[in-house]
């Protein structure tokens, strides 16, 4: 099976393509014209080159199924693996925003937005307020799939490149469990998307073992914690994971 062109880094393509320039090219092609075909960055590259890619790399792996829309202009996407049809959801939050403008003190309004990502297909984690546990644990998603998700819904609403994203790691499974995917994941949304990384937070239920991992890549991201109780007799009725990483425990690592 054919890796996803959108499973590699710019450094990882740097030391694969040759001459390592063209991986420059390649990440513009991606992820600031969203192009989804090889065929269509023949203004950059041989016919040899086009050859070449097509027959070691795919491209989309994913797809849009449904899409369901609040009230407050959010919506909620289903998608589909095209390797195995598995399912996963990613959520878009569209909010107010205001900005001053430094030339004229004027204030600026706009919307920003936020992309909730899922991380695996099912989790292992099964607290008892999250409907995600109910179809149990299928697999771990591939960098490729979770930056995927941002990539389609940004085309879906028709967002300009140059419109920054927020990234929560919020939607299903538990990111420190799929640790090597999502770290590979938030450098090509960096080096790919241009997000920054201050922009993007990574949430976890107290994988308390993995936070310094998480640390030691120095990835420069927002952590987010959730705790759901304040003592650990509640927090272990609606976190089974809390007879393993109490609340001392997970607050002792951050």
């Amino acid at each position: 099976m054919k890796a996803s062109i959108y499973d590699f880094t710019l450094k990882e393509l740097g030391q694969l393509l040759k001459p390592s320039f063209r991986a420059k090219q390649l990440y513009l092609w991606l992820y600031a014209k969203y192009k989804t075909s090889f065929k269509d960055m023949q203004n950059n590259f041989s016919k040899d080159f086009i050859a070449y890619l097509e027959q070691e790399f795919t491209l989309r792996t994913i797809e849009i199924t449904h899409v369901r829309k609040s009230v407050d202009g959010s919506k909620k996407y289903l998608f589909k693996s095209l390797r195995d049809n598995h399912t996963f959801e990613a959520v878009l939050l569209k909010m107010k925003d205001k900005k001053i403008d430094k030339e004229t003190n004027a204030i600026l309004e706009g919307e920003k937005y936020t992309v909730c990502v899922s991380c695996q297909i099912g989790c292992q984690v099964g607290c008892a307020f999250c409907f995600t546990q109910k179809g149990g644990f299928v697999r771990n998603l591939k960098a490729s799939e979770i930056i995927q998700q941002a990539l389609l819904i940004k085309e879906d609403n028709n967002l300009p490149i140059e419109k920054a994203l927020n990234i929560v790691f919020m939607g299903m499974g538990e990111p420190l469990n799929n640790l090597d995917e999502v770290c590979k994941a938030v450098e090509i949304f960096n080096t790919g998307m241009q997000i920054s990384p201050k922009r993007i937070t990574i949430s976890t239920s107290g994988v308390a073992d993995k936070i310094p991992i998480l640390a030691g890549k120095n990835l420069g991201v927002q952590l987010a914690i959730s705790l759901h109780a304040v003592d650990d007799k509640t927090r272990s009725s609606l976190m089974p994971l809390n007879k393993k990483y109490n609340i001392e425990c997970v607050l002792n690592e951050v």
